[in-house]
This record gives C-alpha cells, structure tokens and sequence, in this order.
C-alpha cells in the first residue's frame, strides 16, 4: 500500500527554521548534508502545493469577485434612477473593496511562491541521485526561489511588430539553481536551471479608438549537466553524436585543472498567453543527462 500523500503546509509557522529562511529570503546557499537537504525541499514541496491551492481559489474569488462588481455598477444607475440608490450604493462599495482584498490575496501569495522546478526536477533528482553521493561530502547549493522579478531584468526595448502600434520585450535572466556534489568514485557532478523569459508586451487601438493590450510570454529553460572525473580520462566523444538531440541539445568537452570535463545541455521553450508560463521540464530528463554522461565514460583500460 502506498503512503498517503503528506498534507500540504499553510502557514510559515508550519515550516522548521530553514525552510522558514528559505521562503523569506528567497534563496538557499551554501554547503548542506544530503539528508537534510531533501527534507528541506520536501517542506518547500508541501509548501508550493499549498500556496498553489490558495492561489487557485483566490484567482477565483478576484474573477467572482470582479464580475460582480462590474454587474452592480450597473445596477447601481437603476438603483439611483427608482432612486433607491441607499441600496445599491454599499453594494456596490462592498464588492469593489472585496474585489480590492482578492486582488491583494493573491498578489500576497504569488510573494511567497516557490517555482515549481524545486517540487518537479531539483528533488526527485537529487533522490534519485542520492544513493551515488558520497556521504563524507557536502552538496554546494546556491539557488534562487525569487521566480522572475522586475530586477531580473535585463532591459526592454521597443520591437513595434504585426498589427500593433506598439510592442515592448522585455528579457529576464534568471540562474535559478545550481549543484555540486561528488558522487562515489570521486566524480563531481555539476547540475543547473537557468530560465530565460521573454515578456511582448503589444499595444494597438481599435477603430473606435479604444485600447487594447496583449502579453505574450516564452520561458526558455537550460538544464547542464557537467561531470568532472577525478583524473585525466578520455571520453568516447565518437559515441557522443548518437546519444544527443543535436535539435534541443548540446554536448560539449573541455579542459579544466587538467582534467576532461563533459557538459550536456538540454533546451526547452514553452509559451503562454496573458499570465507567465507556468511549464517545466520532465524531473526524467535531468537524471537522463548524467546517464547518457556516463555512457560515455571510457569502459576499463581506457583511462590515461
């Protein structure tokens, strides 16, 4: 039977000191033990799912909230023309400040969210991972839980493009987090995330001069995978082609404090309309990396 599903966490009084840290500063560095590494990201996990159902049920009540509103100024002019405007006027004052608190609830909870790239590829990889870490070694963190912020920004410029009268991109970097930790034979292991987002920001007016607005967004997302061997080794870089998606991957091998280190790149883009793109790549895909760099490690005897 399997274990029932643990419960999400509500409240920062839920979370142990670390995980408290985490959500607060937006950030987790430095040196950590396995084990506590990923207790640490399984309280983060609980914590996403559950400012991910708080977020879901506040978007709803900003909608509910907001279509009510627009309903009862309307009704408030016939409200004043039988002049039982008495009535109608705190109606209408008590939907528009419940639609104001919506709009902050939801802003409030979007502040302490955690990008989903911790609970769907950092944690199961590094479970995954885990049996092959070796256990007198620390695993060096530094990783961003900020998501993409105005100050990530690398600048906006205007690309007036199609039908609009105006189009503004602007373009966001964001190194997400990055690991390193040495595996059993000595290996270091070397992972990342980086996404890069592009916000189009079009404008144009319609024929009864009105003003419309559209957002496009894309996330493109890089996850590196990089081994570093303990001494001097030459890859089977023959093999490399056949096991890389030359289309959405990149292989590259270079030298480093005398020794050969393999870096395997996988791309993905995803695309949205309006609100940020909220997709992220299979946690399979990432253990998949240092697989096929394995693969490729020379077989014995063909060390030097």
């Amino acid at each position: 039977m399997n274990p029932a599903p643990a419960k999400p966490l509500n409240t920062l009084a839920d979370l142990t000191p670390a995980a408290r840290q985490a959500i607060e500063t937006k950030k987790i560095s430095g040196s950590w033990n396995t084990k506590a590494l990923l207790k640490l990201l399984g309280e983060l996990q609980r914590w996403d799912l559950g400012v991910e159902e708080r977020k879901k049920a506040a978007h709803k009540r900003v909608i509910g909230s907001g279509i009510a509103m627009v309903v009862s100024v309307f009704a408030l002019f016939a409200f004043i023309i039988f002049e039982f405007w008495y009535i109608g006027l705190p109606i209408t004052i008590g939907l528009i400040v419940f639609f104001v608190m919506s709009l902050r609830a939801e802003k409030a909870l979007k502040a302490v969210d955690v990008p989903d790239e911790y609970r769907t590829i950092i944690r199961p990889l590094l479970r995954q991972l885990s049996q092959d870490i070796d256990p007198n070694e620390k695993v060096r963190v530094e990783c961003d839980l900020a998501g993409t912020t105005e100050a990530k920004a690398k600048g906006t410029k205007d690309i007036g493009k199609f039908s609009y009268q105006s189009a503004k991109l602007t373009v966001y970097e964001d190194p997400l987090c990055h690991l390193r930790l040495t595996l059993l034979d000595g290996t270091e292991a070397v992972f990342s995330i980086d996404n890069t987002t592009h916000k189009v920001v079009g404008t144009k007016r319609n024929s009864r001069g009105k003003t419309k607005t559209k957002t496009k967004w894309k996330k493109v997302t890089t996850l590196t995978a990089s081994l570093i061997p303990p001494q001097r080794l030459s890859w089977e870089v023959g093999k490399s082609q056949q096991l890389v998606d030359t289309r959405s991957e990149k292989i590259t091998f270079a030298e480093k404090n005398g020794v050969m280190v393999a870096k395997l790149q996988k791309y993905y883009a995803f695309k949205s309309m309006g609100d940020e793109p909220t997709g992220t790549a299979p946690s399979s895909d990432a253990t998949g990396l240092f697989v096929r760099l394995y693969a490729l490690r020379p077989t014995a005897g063909g060390t030097r």
